[in-house]
């Protein structure tokens, strides 16, 4: 019998028999059963957890409506007190989204190196902080930096919608990041609504302070937010994200799939992230070196977005969302300073100090139709929602463009009031429809590993629109060629359309792509499957 066993261990030919028979037994390895995060998140489904994040992230478009909105009001409002001509009040209603400009690729590349948790931390302190110092400026150029620097803030606010986005599932994730955009239409009929209840008696002070609670709101229930799953499986992080995956199953009373989470190859972005936080521990050199190579990664980052296989997406997005912002918030400002002759205008900023808190030149009526025209937002997102699933993203971004170029453009014929009304409450609904589905389309089209970068970046480029049309409207409003204002916005919008028409890829019903080559992967399956197979995915 030692003799056997030795033979089994040696590989002895001196009992072959027994060799044999002991090959013949030994049971097949098993393969492990895997599953990825979005095979995890479908799984769970959109539950308890999925509507709390819901009321989260769109308590963050609220907030952020409520302050891009109080940029029809700020203006007019504080041209008495600091005296400020046509020209002072375009820079303070466009230095908002300078702020935004500086911060929005920032936060964008953070979010994807540090994290959309923390990442989101930071913007809503600095957003909070500075809203609330802007309503105690004592004069233009405080107010100016304060302002400036709560748009920094604000640019982040698209972390949320990131970190949203990657916690809901597939089959869902169209209907319910439209959802967000019905509280982007709350506030800004509540700011409308708050402008024309605080503003002609208690003053612009006491508007900036209570349109400032929702960002205090946001702070309280930050710890409750989670981070990403599929930004931690992303990282390399297999553990945390199991663990947040398992809250979320709790909370949805259900239990994850069977077998051991695993995830796509991280990217060299994230793999170097990852390494940063043991070399910060190093002390002061090994931070500096830390923050130098983050800024490398960051630049290296960017400069995908422009790699062969996304250019020409990214720049078509770019100048689509440019042209698209333009568009909007010229339409909101129009709004306001087409019931504003150079006149009123005039006798407004000369009004002074002492009629600071009462004089803004808008009337009751005035306040009401600007509230009609924001109430456009709210069917727009009904229209979008079915527009994404029936249309498709793309043709639906580009259908709502070319109707707003068309509405814009016939305030051109003086319509009279209750027409110049219904013109602007359609206008303001296709700009919204455009602007609410080409932020979901942006999502879409980039993969997890450059999907906030590739978010901010764009919504950067957008805010340079928001900061250049306070000029072109303010400017011609006031010197009396509010038309001319008019034709300028249609023609945007019109341009815009093209744009979008133009990116090769429809997103509608297709999975979030982790890595860039994994997104080139599905475009490969997509390119080489037959027409039916391509109309059935697209």
């Amino acid at each position: 019998m030692e003799a056997s066993n030795m033979d089994l261990f040696t590989g002895s030919q001196e009992n072959p028999e027994v060799n044999i028979t002991a090959a013949s037994t030994t049971p097949p390895v098993a393969e492990e059963t895997t599953y990825t995060a979005e095979e995890a998140i479908e799984h769970l489904g959109f539950g308890k957890f999925q509507w709390g994040m819901l009321l989260y992230v769109g308590l963050i478009w609220f907030a952020d409506a409520m302050e891009l909105m109080m940029l029809s009001f700020i203006g007019p409002a504080v041209r008495g007190e600091f005296h400020l001509d046509a020209n002072s009040e375009s820079v303070l209603t466009s230095c908002v989204f300078v702020g935004m400009i500086l911060g929005s690729s920032f936060w964008g590349a953070l979010a994807d190196t540090r994290g959309r948790r923390p990442a989101f931390l930071y913007t809503a302190l600095g957003s909070a902080a500075f809203a609330y110092l802007s309503a105690a400026a004592p004069n233009f150029w405080v107010l100016l930096g304060m302002r400036t620097m709560l748009g920094i803030g604000l640019a982040g606010t698209t972390v949320g919608d990131t970190l949203f986005l990657e916690l809901i599932p597939k089959s869902q994730r169209g209907r319910w990041m439209m959802a967000l955009g019905l509280f982007w239409t709350l506030g800004s009929i509540s700011e409308a609504a708050l402008a024309w209840w605080l503003l002609s008696d208690h003053g612009w002070r006491v508007l900036l302070a209570a349109s400032a609670t929702p960002l205090a709101l946001l702070l309280l229930l930050f710890p409750l937010l989670p981070e990403s799953p599929r930004y931690l499986l992303v990282k390399g992080q297999r553990e945390a994200a199991e663990k947040v995956l398992q809250r979320i199953a709790e909370v949805n009373g259900k239990a994850l799939p069977a077998g051991k989470l695993v995830a796509a190859a991280a990217s060299d972005l994230n793999e170097r992230a990852s390494q940063l936080a043991a070399e910060v521990s190093k002390g002061a050199e090994g931070a500096m070196s830390s923050l130098k190579k983050l800024g490398q990664d960051m630049g290296t980052a960017a400069s995908r977005l422009l790699a062969p296989q996304l250019r020409t997406t990214t720049l078509l997005l770019a100048s689509t969302w440019l042209l698209n912002m333009m568009g909007y918030y010229g339409i909101v400002l129009l709004a306001t300073e087409i019931h504003l002759t150079p006149d009123t205008a005039s006798g407004v900023a000369e009004a002074g100090a002492a009629a600071a808190s009462s004089t803004i030149g808008l009337t009751s009526e005035d306040f009401k139709n600007i509230l009609i025209t924001s109430a456009g937002e709210l069917p727009a997102l009904f229209v979008a929602l079915a527009g994404m699933e029936v249309l498709g993203r793309r043709t639906t971004v580009a259908v709502a463009l070319g109707g707003c170029a068309l509405a814009t453009g016939l305030l051109t014929t003086d319509p009279s009031g209750l027409n110049f009304t219904a013109l602007m409450f359609v206008g303001r609904l296709l700009i919204s429809v455009a602007f609410n589905t080409l932020m979901v389309y942006t999502k879409e089209l980039f993969p997890t590993s450059l999907r906030s970068l590739g978010l901010g970046t764009c919504n950067a480029i957008g805010r340079a629109g928001g900061m250049i049309a306070p000029f072109i409207v303010i400017k011609l409003c006031h010197g009396g060629q509010a038309h001319t204002a008019e034709l300028v916005l249609a023609g945007f919008c019109g341009v815009a359309a093209i744009a979008v028409s133009l990116v090769s890829r429809e997103t509608l019903g297709q999975p979030l792509a982790d890595t860039e080559q994994e997104q080139a992967s599905n475009y490969a399956l997509l390119d080489a499957g037959s027409s039916e197979e391509k109309r059935a995915l697209l």
